[in-house]
């Protein structure tokens, strides 16, 4: 969980992520980061039990690929500075 009052900054962190791909893992090899908006009610949301964020907490879903740790640590370090 990110503690952010500013959404888009969280958007700017997985943004300048470089070597992690946008989007939901299948099982792959490759890192993959995405902002997981469960605040709205959808279709899919409706009648769903979950934990409920409050409007300063944001969820970045991470899965970690093949690609070397310490490159990775480096992207989501460099990465970090742009949540407020």
């Amino acid at each position: 969980m990110i503690k952010s009052k500013n959404k888009s900054s969280v958007v700017k962190f997985v943004n300048s992520l470089e070597l992690f791909g946008i989007g939901y893992s299948w099982g792959g090899f490759e890192s993959l980061a995405i902002l997981q908006d469960l605040k709205r009610k959808t279709e899919y949301t409706k009648g769903r039990q979950y934990y409920r964020f409050n409007k300063d907490e944001h969820i970045v879903r991470i899965h970690v690929g093949l690609e070397e740790p310490k490159d990775l640590i480096e992207d989501l370090k460099k990465s970090l500075r742009y949540i407020k």
